[in-house]
């Protein structure tokens, strides 16, 4: 803030008075100023909290609305004896410091995203991680229906063929190999979502 004014600015560079400008040295210093911003706000971000097994096997990873599902899969898990533990994101720019340390505690992560794979075969946040942290353990389970994840779909997704439905099918199956499931399948599939 400068003498109670605001400066307003644009998508373009500016100085610190909010002019545009489109000086390289300029460009370099503001760059860095952002840069430290989000370095300094890096260390400020809590390390999320790690729920369930605190090493082990699995370690799931996920945001926003996966939050329950991915809380109630730990437990029914671990119920069956796996040992995975999960932990929720609420900052993913910048990621917080000292998820490197919570990774090396775990032989698999896998996020649990409600995305498509994209044409690398990962979800979003999975990419993010493999990139961040030079992880190649990382893997994702994603789901493009729109739906609140179920527990047994998360879990399927995980565990193939560990935790199949009645029907013996398992939503995150690729069926003509493109990632499309079989459209009579998930008709069939359309029930009243909940937890089971």
């Amino acid at each position: 803030m400068l003498d109670g004014k605001y400066p307003l600015v644009t998508g373009l560079e500016h100085d610190e008075m909010g002019h545009p400008t489109g000086s390289p040295k300029l460009h370099m210093a503001m760059t860095a100023k952002r840069r430290k911003k989000l370095q300094k706000l890096a260390e400020e971000i809590p390390v999320p909290e790690v729920y369930g097994d605190q090493k082990g096997d699995t370690l799931l990873v996920g945001w926003g609305s996966t939050y329950g599902p991915i809380h109630d899969a730990v437990k029914m898990g671990r119920e069956h004896g796996e040992k995975i533990g999960a932990l929720h994101l609420r900052h993913l720019h910048p990621l917080p410091n000292g998820l490197e340390k919570i990774f090396a505690g775990f032989k698999r992560i896998v996020t649990v995203e409600m995305n498509d794979q994209g044409i690398y075969g990962f979800g979003q946040l999975a990419i993010i991680l493999r990139a961040r942290y030079c992880e190649p353990k990382v893997e994702s389970v994603t789901k493009t229906d729109g739906l609140t994840y179920r527990v047994k779909e998360i879990l399927q997704g995980v565990f193939p063929g560990k935790f199949v439905s009645r029907r013996g099918y398992s939503p995150n199956r690729p069926v003509s190999g493109n990632g499309e499931q079989d459209v009579e399948v998930a008709r069939a599939e359309s029930i009243t979502q909940g937890v089971g």
